[in-house]
């Protein structure tokens, strides 16, 4: 998703849309829809390949590879991985995939001594919590949300209103399922556009610093998403806190410090 995002909305069509504040119902439906025919979803895919470092390698381990390998490039940024069932197989039915939420799960649910005193730690306590949060106004456009996420290549764009609570996210995912005809509400304030992208009331988690590592793990299966953002004592953003963060924290790798 995250070569889309990059490959879409930094596209030369939308260099006029470079305005937070868009009136995107005054835009002329016949004018935009035929230019998004004959440009945007037009690139071939090999042109948005590699466009971010994780897709720029095809991750693959052998079944009998270790958790300790698996999570040593999950800490890099991996979201997921194919695992081959049979050595030297090159049929697709001998593979799956194994992403971070398979591992969180594990985690929570292995009977490991270690993990179960890194479920009691708060996060206060760890290396979990990323101190930068890169927001936007509910007034703003989500193109422009998911231009930041490339921007300050994060995964998660905070939507905050005046008051500096943070009322919804914007992350990658949330381009799914848009085409030619829909992609023009990414040209309305985030808010709304969220609104008519989820048929459910989207789902964020929040957190502070002093809450369990466990616990948030928890929530954040729960609600099918893959970061929180950890506030501060007056309930505003402080940071975040993703599944990426939390794996460093059980892994005897760490690598984020090299994205």
């Amino acid at each position: 998703m995250w070569d889309i995002v990059t490959a879409v909305c930094f596209n030369e069509l939308f260099e006029e849309y470079d305005d937070e504040k868009i009136d995107a119902n005054q835009l002329n439906d016949d004018i935009f829809d035929e230019a998004m025919k004959m440009d945007v979803f037009k690139l071939p895919v090999k042109n948005v390949l590699g466009i971010s470092e994780e897709s720029k390698t095809l991750w693959v381990y052998d079944s009998t590879a270790s958790l300790s390998q698996l999570m040593e490039a999950f800490t890099s940024g991996l979201h997921r991985a194919l695992v081959r069932t049979k050595a030297n197989s090159l049929s697709p039915q001998d593979y799956l995939i194994v992403s971070q939420t398979d591992v969180i799960r594990f985690l929570l649910s292995t009977n490991s001594a270690a993990a179960a005193k890194l479920l009691e730690q708060p996060l206060s306590a760890t290396s979990a919590v990323t101190p930068r949060v890169i927001s936007i106004g509910t007034d703003s456009s989500a193109l422009t949300g998911f231009r930041k996420l490339t921007m300050y290549d994060v995964q998660g764009v905070a939507v905050v209103n005046k008051s500096g609570d943070v009322v919804a996210s914007l992350s990658a995912s949330d381009l799914r399922g848009l085409n030619q005809k829909s992609f023009k509400t990414a040209l309305l304030p985030v808010t709304e556009f969220l609104k008519l992208a989820h048929a459910q009331p989207q789902n964020m988690v929040t957190c502070t610093r002093g809450e369990k590592v466990g616990s948030v793990m928890k929530k954040l299966l729960d609600a099918k998403v893959h970061r929180a953002w950890v506030l501060d004592d007056d309930k505003s953003p402080f940071g975040t806190v993703s599944m990426t963060d939390i794996i460093a924290v059980f892994s005897p790798h760490d690598n984020r410090q090299e994205q």
